[in-house]
């Protein structure tokens, strides 16, 4: 897996406001289903349509829950920080929308996690997965590390699911 040309060979501005674009774009469109499954929760009846069904759950869930939390206990701060971390990002924009912070509030919460990411990612960021990618590939052990993880992951993914399965089931009981 490479990093495409124009992202390793573009200029820098240019690299720098598309990884912007895409990380607000992502991460607003979260922020939007978070908003959507608050909109569900108040409606206050369980909802029938595949989607409305989906969101519904997924704002009950376990992480979305805990990302509520982080924004209620530690303000809207934890938006732009949550674009420094690995792993929190996601939870943390679902749960803001999710806990109901208007889309103006959003925006400016999120607008200097935006620009840190966006630089991290147009500097050093591609830079050392690149790295990382190309030392790891280049070894058979690596390349044996590489397929672990990603079958990890895959298992982990099948697991998570399978716990789920028989709640969406119970739902639309």
């Amino acid at each position: 897996m490479s990093i495409p040309d124009f992202i390793s060979d573009g200029p820098f501005i240019g690299v720098y406001l598309f990884l912007f674009l895409v990380v607000s774009l992502r991460s607003t469109a979260t922020y939007g289903l978070g908003r959507y499954g608050h909109h569900l929760v108040f409606k206050a009846q369980q909802p029938s349509g595949t989607l409305p069904l989906k969101v519904w759950n997924w704002t009950h869930s376990e992480s979305t829950q805990h990302g509520i939390e982080i924004v209620r206990s530690r303000g809207l701060i934890a938006i732009p920080l949550c674009f420094l971390t690995v792993g929190v990002q996601t939870v943390v924009c679902i749960g803001a929308g999710a806990f109901g912070v208007t889309l103006g509030r959003w925006i400016v919460a999120a607008t200097p996690g935006w620009l840190a990411w966006a630089a991290i990612y147009s500097t050093v960021g591609f830079a050392v997965w690149g790295a990382m990618l190309s030392a790891a590939a280049g070894s058979p052990a690596g390349i044996a590390a590489i397929c672990l993880l990603v079958l990890g992951i895959l298992v982990y993914v099948k697991v998570r699911q399978s716990k789920r399965e028989p709640v969406l089931s119970e739902v639309q009981e």
